[in-house]
């Protein structure tokens, strides 16, 4: 696996020569960089939009935030290997991603948002509180955060595995290769890697935030004996001051 990784990096050259793109070559790597650090903006943008009575603390926030920015690194890196094993002197790598991350953020969105859903009400009914998400304890556990962040990747390989079937369909290579008319090996790379990302994952980093977000009223209603975190006791003058505190 990290000999077609490597070989695929080190033939970067070629693949500016015969209009094949190369993902983990030095500009597929900023590119990737780059989006990532715009998509975790947008979280960021996100947590001060929120009613402040509504806002979580910084320590809830980073822990939610950890969760689906892992969630999402893997399905990109997932998404990097089988580009890189089923590309083909016709359809290339961006090609292969690119259909990978359409069907990641339509169909594959619609199965994330509704097995988050459909667990987190069977750990609701079960009032196992260590799965509930964003209910990590009072003290901070870690083991919570680790429980709901295996539950969370369990949902997303379910998922991947759906979507790699659909993959394998004709329809998404060719819309794929309508979408990349252009031969540019650099274009098309900055294409798949950020343009198409940077409007795609602010949608979806928005709506699997608010599934991972929890609905206080919600698990207070049908979990009463679980202590939530209350900003009187997380903040001691500002959330500014919380935020130092955990780092």
């Amino acid at each position: 696996m990290l000999d077609i990784l490597w070989n695929n990096k080190t033939n970067s050259t070629n693949g500016l020569l015969d209009g094949q793109c190369n993902l983990v070559d030095v500009f597929g790597l900023f590119m990737q960089a780059l989006i990532g650090i715009v998509a975790f903006s947008t979280l960021v943008l996100k947590r001060f939009k929120e009613p402040r009575k509504e806002r979580r603390p910084w320590r809830i926030w980073i822990a939610d935030t950890a969760k689906q920015a892992l969630g999402m690194m893997m399905l990109h890196f997932l998404n990097i290997i089988l580009s890189a094993l089923l590309e083909n002197k016709h359809d290339d790598q961006c090609v292969w991603y690119l259909t990978n991350f359409m069907l990641d953020s339509t169909f594959g969105l619609f199965f994330i948002y509704l097995f988050l859903l459909i667990s987190k009400k069977i750990i609701q009914k079960l009032k196992f509180s260590p799965l509930i998400s964003g209910e990590y304890g009072h003290p901070f556990k870690i083991h919570y955060w680790l429980g709901q962040l295996v539950v969370y990747l369990l949902v997303l390989l379910a998922v991947k595995v759906i979507m790699f079937l659909f993959a394998l369909l004709p329809f998404w290579v060719i819309l794929g290769n309508a979408i990349l008319f252009f031969k540019n090996p650099l274009a098309r790379t900055a294409v798949v890697m950020f343009v198409i990302p940077f409007i795609v994952n602010i949608i979806m980093f928005w709506i699997v935030d608010s599934v991972l977000m929890k609905s206080v009223n919600a698990v207070k209603q049908q979990t009463p004996h679980i202590i939530h975190y209350k900003k009187g006791e997380e903040l001691e003058s500002s959330e500014d001051s919380a935020l130092i505190s955990v780092v």
